[in-house]
C-alpha cells in the first residue's frame, strides 16, 4: 500500500498567503559592521525569509514601516514577486489589517499566516504543518507549537524561560474561564506564528483593532503594547468558539539573532524586553477577561 503523501506534497503553494510587517530604521547596505547592529541582522534575515517563500510559489505580502531605511525599502521595493500593503503611517497595528485585508483578496488563498520577517525557519520548515489543520481538518485558526528540543536548544535562555512561564499563566487564565476546554492543548501563543482560514466573516470578527476599559473605569488600551495586539485575535477566536488548533513545527531560531540578543552590549535590553512583554500580555488579558467575564465564576 502507497503512504499517505505528507502535507508538502499536497498543499498548492498559492493557496497560502503569509503577511509581514518590518520596521528597520538602521538597516545599511553590504555586510554587518558590528554584531550589536540589530536592525542590519534582523533586516537582512527579513530580505532572506522573503526572497526563499516568493520562490517556493508563496503569496507574500509586505507592510513596511515609513520609518524603515531609505537603502531597506529599496531593496523591498526590488522584489517582483512579493506584494507591498499600503503603509501610510507607523501605526503596527493599522499596517497588519492593511496586509491581512490585502492578502484575504488573493483569488485561491485558503489559509493566510502571521510570522514575524525573521523567523527564517517557518518558511523554510513550517508553513505546510502550519496550515495543514485549515486545508484538511476545518480549523479556523492555527496556532504553531515549537518543537520542544528546537525551543529550547535554539532560542536564548532567557527567551525560552520567559515565554515557558508567559505560555503557561495564559493558558491556565483561558482554562479557568472556559475559553481553552479541557480537550485542548496548551497554546504556544509567544511562538508568534499564527494561520488563519481565509473567510471574510471568520476575518471580520476576529482581526480587529482591540480598545476597551478597564472594569474600573479606566481607559485601557492594548495599543499601549502593539507587539502584543496580534494575541487578542486568537483570544477572540477562543472566546467566540472557533476551532483553534495547535501544529507542532520544527522552528528553530536564527542563530545571526541569537549572536546578536546574547551579545554582552544587548543581552540586558533583550531580558527586559522580553519580561515586559510577558507582563504586558498577561496584564492586558486580564482586563479583557474582566471586560467579558464580568460576574462570571471561574472555574
Amino acid at each position: 500500500m502507497a503512504e499517505s503523501p505528507q502535507p508538502k506534497e499536497i498543499l498548492d503553494p498559492r493557496s497560502i498567503a503569509i503577511v509581514y510587517m518590518t520596521r528597520y530604521p538602521d538597516w545599511y547596505e553590504g555586510s554587518v559592521l558590528s554584531p550589536v547592529d540589530t536592525d542590519k541582522i534582523r533586516g537582512d534575515k527579513a530580505i532572506e525569509t522573503f526572497s526563499l517563500a516568493s520562490s517556493m510559489g508563496y503569496r507574500v505580502v509586505v507592510g513596511d514601516s515609513i520609518k524603515s531605511s531609505p537603502d531597506f525599502r529599496r531593496n523591498l521595493a526590488a522584489f517582483k514577486n512579493i506584494d507591498l500593503a499600503p503603509r501610510e503611517s507607523d501605526d503596527f497595528i493599522l499596517s497588519v489589517l492593511s496586509g491581512l485585508q490585502t492578502a484575504s483578496q488573493f483569488t485561491g488563498v485558503n489559509a493566510v499566516i502571521t510570522s514575524q520577517p525573521e523567523k527564517y525557519s517557518i518558511i523554510r520548515d513550517c508553513v505546510p504543518k502550519l496550515v495543514h489543520p485549515i486545508v484538511f481538518e476545518g480549523a479556523d485558526v492555527v496556532v504553531a507549537k515549537r518543537e520542544e528540543g528546537l525551543f529550547r536548544d535554539t532560542f536564548p535562555d532567557y527567551m525560552y524561560e520567559s515565554e515557558q512561564k508567559g505560555n503557561a499563566i495564559l493558558c491556565r487564565l483561558l482554562r479557568n474561564y472556559g475559553w481553552l476546554k479541557p480537550y485542548q492543548p496548551d497554546l504556544d501563543f509567544f511562538s508568534g506564528s499564527w494561520a488563519y482560514r481565509n473567510d471574510p466573516k471568520l476575518l471580520r470578527e476576529i482581526i480587529r483593532i482591540y480598545d476597551f476599559k478597564k472594569a474600573a473605569g479606566d481607559e485601557m488600551t492594548v495599543r499601549r503594547h502593539i507587539g502584543n495586539h496580534m494575541f487578542f485575535y486568537i483570544f477572540d477566536a477562543l472566546r467566540l468558539r472557533k476551532k483553534v488548533m495547535s501544529a507542532e513545527v520544527p522552528l528553530a531560531y536564527s542563530q545571526e539573532q541569537r549572536q546578536n540578543e546574547e551579545d554582552p552590549a544587548k543581552i540586558e535590553e533583550f531580558r527586559r524586553k522580553r519580561r515586559g512583554q510577558r507582563y504586558a500580555i498577561l496584564e492586558e488579558l486580564i482586563d479583557y477577561i474582566r471586560l467579558y467575564c464580568e460576574g462570571v465564576r471561574r472555574e
